[in-house]
């Protein structure tokens, strides 16, 4: 028989053994889940990217304001019909916008943006219905050229392994970024949930090298391990925004999954809520010739580059003929010598 004094000691000692066993039995799962995501994702997004580096894509951007709540000041509401093609750095991005611009006025406007090993151009039309297109912007390829075309339309279809425009596996390796992960179940699978904090900093001075933390962001980002680790929802908020996003994915092709739909909802906490729809119709894997990346392929012709060398073509050729001629002129005189040799000995 235990007395009254003793119950609480021993009641507390059982549950103190059960909460052990508990926390013994959860604790290896949930670090064998961020082991398996420290040692495997990394190379599968890796692989996910590359693939998704050599793509020719179309799709439908949809920007709306919700319908409910306030909305957020648009620059352009409707639909914007893309369509891209990647090779590595090479890129083309036509986008057809066909809805209204911020203050109303209906919009029907396509531009092209495109950037090669060598240069990076802007085309437009001078009317919706215009059948060739016009020369806006040349100039020679530079990072900061391929960053703009790659913001035009290089963004929409990476959100498989990126989050807010930042790959994945940046992340993990951001100081400024710490997680948690584990298992959760939907619709009778396992998924992993990578929970985050990631401090926000912003530069003193333009060029400097100390950052000032402005705040955090707290963000849950939902991934398929069994399908290269891919990106099935992010929610996140931070002082200024937040936002949710769920992506969709269609059949796999050579292994890897390939995003169909995503619907991104952002509101910024003063301004309002912004929703984008993306559907996917086309995506193709395949290595891309530098042709399709150039002024001609959009029936224009090819331009010098400034402060490019022009091939000197005549020259070449002046130079290639002259060789022949030297040739010609040494093996005319080996013959001539040769025919009098016999001559000269009668």
């Amino acid at each position: 028989m235990f007395s009254c004094h003793d119950r609480p000691s021993r009641f507390e000692l059982a549950m103190g053994c059960a909460l052990g066993i508990v926390f013994y039995s959860l604790a290896p799962a949930a670090a064998s889940w961020k082991e398996r995501l420290l040692s495997e994702a990394p190379s599968k997004w890796a692989a996910l990217e590359q693939y998704y580096s050599k793509l020719e894509v179309s799709y439908r951007k949809i920007i709306t304001a919700p319908s409910e709540g306030k909305p957020l000041p648009l620059t352009f509401q409707g639909t914007i019909y893309c369509d891209t093609r990647q090779n590595g750095e090479m890129m083309v991005c036509t986008d057809h916008h066909v809805g209204k611009d911020g203050k109303g006025k209906q919009r029907d406007t396509t531009n092209v943006r495109g950037v090669n090993s060598r240069y990076t151009f802007t085309l437009g039309k001078t009317a919706s219905d215009a059948e060739s297109f016009v020369l806006i912007n040349f100039q020679p390829v530079s990072d900061q050229a391929r960053q703009k075309v790659r913001g035009s339309g290089g963004n929409e279809y990476d959100m498989a392994f990126k989050v807010q425009f930042v790959r994945l596996i940046d992340l993990l390796k951001d100081p400024l970024f710490t997680f948690d992960v584990h298992a959760v179940q939907r619709n009778g699978k396992e998924l992993v949930q990578l929970e985050y904090d990631r401090q926000l900093v912003k530069q003193n001075q333009q060029g400097s090298a100390h950052k000032k933390v402005i705040g955090t962001e707290h963000g849950t980002i939902l991934l398929d391990p069994e399908r290269c680790w891919s990106i099935q929802e992010h929610h996140f908020e931070n002082p200024d925004w937040k936002g949710n996003s769920f992506l969709e994915y269609g059949e796999e092709r050579d292994g890897f999954p390939i995003i169909h739909r995503c619907k991104h909802t952002a509101t910024h906490k003063q301004l309002g809520t912004r929703l984008t729809i993306y559907e996917f119709d086309k995506f193709i894997h395949r290595d891309i010739p530098e042709s399709e990346f150039t002024l001609s392929a959009f029936g224009l012709p090819e331009m010098q580059v400034p402060g490019e060398q022009k091939p000197r073509t005549l020259w070449r050729w002046l130079i290639g003929i002259g060789l022949i001629l030297g040739m010609l002129a040494v093996l005319l005189r080996i013959y001539v010598k040769k025919r009098q040799q016999p001559l000269q000995q009668v």
